[in-house]
């Protein structure tokens, strides 16, 4: 993707570089898909995620599933309870 990708364009004030003069991020931040498919690959794929309590897989072989963005996850106890 392009590094031109979060560039500033006109119109996108009262966005500017110093947080104290800004109030939010362009509108178009909100809805380009663009921005979101670079986002979840730069930000969300990137960290870690709480999936769940421990509390909901308490038994060996117990599971839950969850999902981030577009992927699914699940989170098995395994035999030796961990």
């Amino acid at each position: 993707m392009e590094d031109s990708l979060f560039a500033l364009e006109t119109g996108d004030q009262p966005f500017t570089a110093d947080p104290a003069k800004s109030f939010t991020i362009p509108a178009r931040y909100h809805f380009d898909p663009s921005i979101y498919e670079r986002e979840k690959e730069a930000i969300f794929y990137r960290c870690w995620w709480c999936a769940g309590h421990v509390s909901q897989v308490p038994e060996p072989g117990c599971c839950l599933e969850t999902h981030i963005h577009d992927q699914s996850v699940i989170v098995v106890r395994e035999r030796d309870g961990e």
